[in-house]
């Protein structure tokens, strides 16, 4: 029997991004699956740009004061009816054969009540400091998910629905940049599986400016050191790292990209763990506070 799906996006402000991950979603090449956009509180509601629109598949808009992105994807999924959830962002484009790769993950023996994650393409290569953004998740996936998977980003995400709530879902207070490393470590340790779905792959299109750039990879900081606090026996990575680690973060720009290019986003790698370790200093700091 083909397993149903409930699409949940969570979104915040960028109704012309929403859309463009709707008619994206509205191209998935699947039978039996629905859409929830969960607005976090968007100064600009989203339903009105929303509803003015046709759309083939089924979509329902929900809307919560804002209180962050995990806590708009715990909405999005309290409202779904599938069997399935496969979250994404606004700022991605599924591709047609999304839900397809997903389902055939799901029907993997072991599989079907784990979490699974997708691949994500990177749809911005001219812009720097996005492709440096993209690379640095690259490389943390990579080293994470080394052995086995332990770690997936929410932008591309698949799981049963009743075992996400069995889970609690995401921890809606730890930030907008840690709760899916607290979730994949929450749910490693509660004994249930995570798989990989190399076919379900989406675009993911967020620029950055440098000040974006940098603002981002303090948030990083202050949701690890987040992280950390509430899982200190994570098996999710080496954080903190040995030097290695991070020597090899700042050269994997020049390994994947080479030449000049690759010497830039490696300098703006260097950029990045130097606001990731404010961004870390300052939590620590409030923590002790």
């Amino acid at each position: 029997m083909t397993p149903r799906f409930t699409v949940v996006i969570p979104t915040f402000g960028r109704p012309e991004r929403l859309l463009e991950c709707l008619r994206a979603v509205e191209r998935v090449e699947y039978p039996a699956f629905d859409v929830v956009v969960a607005d976090d509180g968007s100064p600009d509601p989203v339903e009105p740009h929303v509803v003015r629109e046709s759309w083939r598949v089924p979509v329902v808009v929900v809307r919560q004061a804002n209180a962050g992105s995990g806590a708009a994807r715990n909405l999005g999924a309290k409202e779904a009816t599938g069997e399935y959830l496969a979250f994404t962002a606004d700022d991605c484009a599924p591709d047609s054969g999304w839900l397809a790769g997903y389902a055939g993950a799901f029907a993997t023996p072991d599989l079907e009540h784990a979490l699974i994650g997708g691949a994500i393409r990177h749809a911005l290569p001219r812009d720097a400091c996005a492709t440096a953004s993209h690379l640095l998740i690259d490389y943390l996936r990579s080293v994470f998910n080394a052995e086995s998977p332990t770690f997936f980003t929410p932008n591309n995400l698949a799981v049963h629905a009743e075992s996400f709530r069995e889970a609690g879902g995401f921890d809606d207070t730890i930030g907008a940049t840690g709760e899916d490393r607290e979730f994949c470590a929450r749910w490693l340790a509660g004994g249930r599986a995570m798989g990989e779905a190399p076919e379900a792959v989406v675009s993911h299109a967020h620029p950055l400016s440098l000040g974006a750039f940098v603002r981002q990879q303090f948030s990083y900081g202050v949701g690890s050191t987040r992280f950390r606090a509430r899982t200190p026996d994570s098996s999710s990575g080496p954080i903190p790292a040995p030097l290695g680690f991070y020597a090899r973060l700042v050269t994997h720009p020049m390994r994947t990209e080479g030449g000049m290019r690759g010497i830039g986003l490696s300098g703006l790698m260097i950029v990045s763990q130097i606001a990731n370790t404010m961004g870390v200093l300052t939590e620590s700091v409030r923590g002790r506070a």
